[in-house]
């Protein structure tokens, strides 16, 4: 069954398209990809719902360790981080961060939250 994927996702300020399709995969150890020049993620179609779910959170891990400065990461990285952001995603409703403003918190401050 094909995942039903958001058109696009932000990460910082770069709007990424989503785009699932067929042939992404050269092997299994590569099921898809970010460009991060072209600001699109693919994932291929031919995966089941709640693996293509774990790539899509692969490939955004990719995309927020590069947005965030971190050009040279690694695979690993990648696939620690995308495993556990796949299942806060899966786990939680995120509409609460809508609901108002969000209000930037100092470093400082963090520790007594």
């Amino acid at each position: 069954m094909m995942a039903n994927f958001p058109k696009s996702i932000r990460i910082g300020s770069i709007d990424y398209d989503i785009e699932s399709k067929e042939g992404v995969s050269s092997s299994d150890a590569m099921l898809g990809f970010i460009s991060y020049g072209g600001a699109h993620i693919h994932v291929d179609s031919s995966l089941p719902r709640s693996k293509a779910n774990v790539v899509l959170a692969h490939e955004l891990a990719h995309g927020i360790l590069h947005e965030a400065g971190y050009d040279d990461h690694t695979e690993e990285q990648a696939n620690r981080i995308g495993k556990v952001l796949a299942m806060i995603l899966r786990d939680n409703d995120f509409g609460f961060m809508r609901d108002g403003d969000l209000i930037e918190v100092n470093v400082e401050e963090r520790s007594e939250i």
